[in-house]
C-alpha cells in the first residue's frame, strides 16, 4: 500500500518524495520508521513531522537484529527493481523504491 508522506528533497540525492509504499502491515509511516530512498537507494529514517534524515553508522549499528534484516531485505529488493528500471539506473547509480520499513 503506498501511502502520502509530506513533500521533501531526499537528504541523500535531493530527489523529490512525496509518498512511502509499505512493505509490512497496512499502516502508513510514523516517526522511527525506516526508509529507502526511490532513486538514490538512501537508507533513511521518519523523524517528526515525517522529515526524513540519513541514517547514520551509529543507527544502524543500534538496530535490532529483526530490523537490520529487514533493512538488507528492503536493500535487496530496491536492487532487483532498480534492475528493471534502466530508466532510473542512467540517473543514479543504485535506485529504489520507497518503502516504509515500520518498527
Amino acid at each position: 500500500m503506498i501511502h502520502p508522506t509530506p513533500e521533501q528533497a531526499c537528504p541523500g540525492c535531493g530527489s523529490r518524495l512525496t509518498r512511502a509504499s509499505e512493505v509490512s502491515g497496512r499502516r502508513g509511516p510514523k516517526p522511527g520508521d525506516m526508509c529507502l530512498c526511490y532513486r538514490c537507494g538512501a537508507k533513511l529514517q521518519f523523524g517528526e513531522g515525517l522529515k526524513l534524515k540519513l541514517l547514520t553508522p551509529e543507527d544502524i549499528k543500534n538496530l535490532k537484529p529483526v530490523e537490520l534484516a529487514a533493512l538488507r531485505n528492503a536493500v535487496e529488493a530496491v536492487l532487483l527493481w532498480a534492475l528493471t528500471r534502466p530508466e532510473i539506473l542512467h540517473e543514479v547509480p543504485t535506485a529504489g523504491l520507497g518503502a516504509n520499513l515500520g518498527r
